[in-house]
């Protein structure tokens, strides 16, 4: 899976600006690498990990019906679970696909997945009827990282 969106969390030695921190970042990255975002966090704060309200993934699927999948969304939403069975560690076990998503809506060939946790990739491939490497080559990226209000204004 591709990515646009990391949180990383460091530990500086002393105190320095966000943005002074990302410029510097920056000029050491290698070419396709940046930070688009800095903040400077309090070390009480929950780590970043614990900070992540939820991701946001696309996944580019042109060649779709469009009506089809639109409705397979709908009935995805409105269902109270989504059963599926999953390879975990060379056995299948059952799983509920329906939790972890907050929504899911299909747009100009691109299908946009907002998950508080879990893998999009079965949730894809429920969605697009198709096994999990199929939604492997159709290259899905993370492109957001919504992190949980603070109520800290400062």
């Amino acid at each position: 899976m591709e990515s646009e969106a990391e949180i990383i969390d460091l530990d500086l030695s002393r105190q320095v600006a966000a943005r002074e921190a990302a410029a510097a970042i920056n000029a050491r990255l290698p070419a396709g690498f940046r930070v688009h975002e800095a903040a400077l966090l309090d070390w009480r704060n929950p780590s970043p990990s614990a900070s992540i309200d939820c991701t946001v993934y696309r996944l580019d699927c042109a060649d779709c019906d469009a009506g089809h999948l639109s409705e397979r969304i709908s009935a995805f939403l409105t269902a109270d679970t989504v059963p599926a069975t999953r390879m975990k560690k060379g056995r299948a076990v059952e799983v509920d696909l329906r939790p972890g998503v907050r929504s899911a809506r299909f747009e100009a060939g691109t299908l946009y997945l907002e998950m508080t946790h879990g893998s999009p990739l079965p949730v894809a491939a429920h969605l697009l009827e198709c096994d999990e490497d199929r939604i492997r080559g159709l290259v899905p990226r993370k492109i957001g990282v919504v992190l949980k209000e603070t109520g800290d204004d400062t």
